[in-house]
């Protein structure tokens, strides 16, 4: 499986035109196999101590795979940028989550269409994102 997302990484950052390195790769690789968002805190401690990458160039990686539209950033209420590899289907797609104000949980949901604002001349929007807060299924059957 790892050999897979690698060759999926390295697929997608050549269809980039970018110059294929290895932080990247590793980095991408690891965002596609991982069933949720990472913060780079937890992308350092998930990636193998036997080849490290320093905290800057991911730093750096994770702004170029946002930029190129391979990951996602979002920020929670916690105020800590998370990133996830983002699926062909939906690099148009209005975004949704749904973070539980109990556990802290998030989830990413289905959004139906993206809500209407009003923005200020100039301001060019690039997708949306909503954030829903409540209460999770698991927090709410141990009330």
């Amino acid at each position: 499986m790892a050999a897979d997302l690698q060759s999926r990484a390295q697929a997608l950052i050549r269809n980039t035109q970018a110059h294929l390195t290895q932080p990247r790769v590793r980095v991408l690789a690891l965002l596609l196999g991982a069933r949720r968002e990472l913060s780079h805190d937890e992308i350092m401690a998930a990636l193998p101590a036997q080849a490290p990458v320093d905290r800057v160039t991911v730093y750096r990686v994770l702004d170029w795979l946002a930029a190129q539209g391979l990951a996602r950033r979002s920020v929670g209420a916690d105020r800590v940028f998370r990133y996830g590899a983002v699926a062909a289907s939906e690099t148009r797609a209005p975004r949704a989550e749904f973070k539980c104000n109990q556990c802290g949980i998030t989830r990413r949901v289905r959004a139906s269409a993206a809500p209407k604002a009003r923005l200020p001349r100039g301001f060019t929007p690039q997708y949306v994102e909503t954030l829903i807060v409540g209460t999770c299924s698991d927090c709410a059957g141990a009330h």
